[in-house]
């Protein structure tokens, strides 16, 4: 069906093309004449799969009101970057709380519906799961196994519809490399250049 109204709408733009090229001085439509089109440049418009091609252009839409969407799509901008925190999803131990980072989701699914990618930032370490003597960042190398988990649990969520998140990046590598084995489908985990040492 989409083809079909392709193909009629080009048609209809050639004739059009074609008639207001070929128009005479009264401003009244007249046949065009092989001769008189080789006179003319006729400019087609170019229709690609996939279109509108995306831009290298994107937001951070973290902490933003609902609003920031609107103004994101208008812009034209292709890619969002959103925060989410280990700590609210896992509050203790093997715990889920994915209602604590609702509005995050909200706005993961925004971006989905409008056709923009989404780079979710992994931050803050449950303090559970520090490393002794930090107050955040470090995880303790006792809690790699609950991380991973984490990490898996994370990528098994967003890496589908609704969300479709395609990358992730943890805010801190050390934290990235204990989860790295819960990469699996889609989702690939960005290693960050600082580490969780660093607040």
């Amino acid at each position: 069906m989409k083809q079909r109204f392709l193909k009629k709408f080009l048609f209809l733009a050639v004739v059009f093309a074609l008639t207001i090229g070929s128009a005479g001085s009264s401003g009244q439509a007249v046949v065009a004449s092989p001769a008189r089109l080789a006179d003319h440049v006729v400019y087609l418009p170019v229709v690609l799969k996939g279109s509108p091609q995306p831009t290298i252009f994107g937001v951070d839409l973290t902490g933003m009101p609902d609003g920031g969407m609107p103004w994101a799509v208008k812009a034209g901008l292709s890619w969002t970057r959103i925060t989410t925190s280990w700590a609210k999803i896992e509050p203790a131990p093997g715990e889920r709380d994915w209602e604590a980072v609702a509005a995050i989701e909200k706005q993961m699914r925004d971006a989905t519906d409008n056709r923009m990618a989404t780079i979710l930032i992994v931050e803050d370490t449950p303090a559970w799961a520090l490393k002794a003597g930090f107050n955040c960042g470090a995880v303790a190398q006792e809690q790699f196994p609950a991380l991973q988990a984490f990490l898996t649990d994370l990528v098994k969520r967003y890496s589908v519809y609704p969300y479709n998140c395609a990358i992730g990046r943890c805010g801190m590598s050390r934290m990235c490399k204990a989860g790295l084995a819960a990469g699996g489908r889609r989702m690939s985990l960005i290693l960050a250049a600082s580490t969780m040492a660093k607040c």
